[in-house]
C-alpha cells in the first residue's frame, strides 16, 4: 500500500474546516463508523469542541450526526452526537472521557449501533468505552458533511492536523478498526469516503467526494508514522472484510 504524504492543517484561529455538500451516501441515518487520525496542536477550552465529522449544526431541525473531542466543563471527552428528528431535544450526547496528547498523532474511531443506539470509541485501535443513549435512527439531514468543524462552518473549529478520514455504513468491528488504521484504504464494501488528504482532497472510495478546503488550509508532510513508511508487523495482511 502506498505510504502517506500529507496530512491537512486545520487553524482554529482562521476557521479552517474541509467540507463536502450533502450526498445520499453521507447521509447515514443507521450503523456508522467514523474513523480519523488527528493531531491536536493546543487543548479545547472549557466547554469548546473540537469536531472530527459532522453533518451537525448548532440550532434548528437540521441536525445529523457528529463526532467530536469535548472540553464538557473541564472534563475532556470523546462525544458522538446524534438526533433523531433534526431538533435537539431528541438528541444523543454519547461520550467517553478520554485526554488527547497535544502534538501526538492519535487514531480515533467511533462505531454507532442504531438497534442499540450505543456508541463504540476508540483509541489507537483499543475501545475506551461505550455510551448508551435512547435514538435507534439519525436523521437524514441535507447537511454538507464538514471535517474540522460543526456542520454549519458555525462553531466548533478544531486545532488540529487531520489524516486519513473514513465514514463506513456499518459497525466496523475492533479487529477491523485495529488492524487498518495504519493502511490507506480505498474502495471496500460499505466505504463510504475515504479521504487520504494526501496533497489533495480527492475521495479515495470511488465515490467522487472531493472536498472544499474553506478558508485556505494548507497540506503539511507531518503524517503518522505507520501510515508514512513506518512497519507495524500486525498490519501486513490488509483486512477490509
Amino acid at each position: 500500500m502506498p505510504a502517506s504524504t500529507n496530512s491537512i492543517d486545520l487553524e482554529r484561529d482562521s476557521t479552517q474546516y474541509l467540507s463536502r455538500a450533502d450526498e445520499v451516501a453521507l447521509s447515514i441515518t443507521g450503523d456508522i463508523t467514523l474513523e480519523a487520525w488527528v493531531k491536536i496542536e493546543s487543548d479545547p477550552a472549557s466547554n469548546v469542541l473540537y469536531w472530527i465529522v459532522a453533518k451537525q449544526v448548532g440550532s434548528g431541525t437540521n441536525r445529523s450526526y457528529g463526532w467530536a473531542y469535548w472540553n464538557d466543563a473541564g472534563t475532556t471527552k470523546m462525544t458522538f452526537w446524534n438526533s433523531s428528528d433534526g431538533g435537539g431535544v431528541n438528541e444523543d450526547r454519547l461520550s467517553v472521557n478520554q485526554t488527547l496528547t497535544v502534538g501526538t498523532w492519535t487514531h480515533a474511531a467511533v462505531t454507532w449501533t442504531a438497534a442499540t443506539s450505543t456508541a463504540n470509541h476508540y483509541i489507537d485501535g483499543a475501545s475506551i468505552g461505550t455510551a448508551a443513549g435512547v435514538n435507534t435512527a439519525t436523521f437524514d439531514s441535507t447537511n454538507q458533511l464538514t471535517i474540522g468543524n460543526r456542520g454549519d462552518g458555525l462553531g466548533g473549529t478544531a486545532d488540529m492536523l487531520v489524516d486519513d478520514v473514513r465514514v463506513w455504513n456499518v459497525v466496523r468491528t475492533t479487529a477491523q478498526i485495529a488492524d487498518n488504521r495504519c493502511i490507506e484504504i480505498d474502495s471496500a464494501t460499505n466505504l463510504q469516503a475515504s479521504w487520504h488528504l494526501d496533497n489533495d482532497l480527492n475521495d479515495a472510495s470511488g465515490n467522487g467526494f472531493t472536498l472544499t478546503n474553506n478558508n485556505s488550509a494548507t497540506f503539511s508532510g507531518d503524517v503518522p508514522a505507520c501510515l508514512g513508511g513506518g512497519v507495524v508487523p500486525s498490519l501486513l495482511t490488509l483486512k477490509v472484510g
